[in-house]
């Protein structure tokens, strides 16, 4: 039946996280994530959209919450541009014309620099928009939880 089989998929999210709870990792993403990442095409999107994420692995998952920089997806790099006065932009490069660049910091504000007034745009490739504290914003129990739910993600 279709209950069993969301059953048996939970069971397998929660063992694979090491005993979370999906049903309570949903709101550790609701609470933690949301803002920044989509799933099934609600949320955020500063951060990669995660629904499918369950297929890149539990492993994979918690490395990218709690080492975000580790791994940075493509398109969501973390850029550093200096204008000509010494003042830095620092977040995505969400758009890129021959005239502007647009960066939009990890609040989500955006941020147009005229490419004239640019002094240096460098990638910092050590650094990611994603807060690298959230290992200190949850709990072991929190993060067990959300992996259980991100496993539940299949696309």
């Amino acid at each position: 039946s279709e209950i069993a089989k969301k059953f048996y998929a939970k069971m397998a999210a929660a063992q694979a996280a090491g005993g979370g709870d999906p049903g309570a990792g949903e709101q550790v993403y609701a609470n933690n994530c949301a803002n920044c990442h989509a799933l099934k095409g609600k949320g955020g999107k500063i951060g990669p959209d995660l629904s499918g994420i369950a297929a890149r692995g539990v492993k994979f998952i918690e490395d990218s919450i709690l080492r975000p920089a580790k791994t940075i997806t493509a398109r969501f790099e973390t850029w550093v541009v200096t204008d000509k006065s010494g003042r830095k932009s620092i977040g995505l490069k969400s758009e890129d014309t021959a005239t502007e660049v647009e960066i939009t910091k990890a609040t989500g504000e955006k941020v147009r620099i005229a490419k004239a007034e640019i002094k240096e745009i460098e990638q910092d490739k050590g650094a990611s928009v994603m807060p690298d504290n959230l290992n200190e914003a949850m709990t072991v129990k929190d993060l067990q939880d959300v992996l259980a739910y991100m496993m539940l993600q299949k696309g």
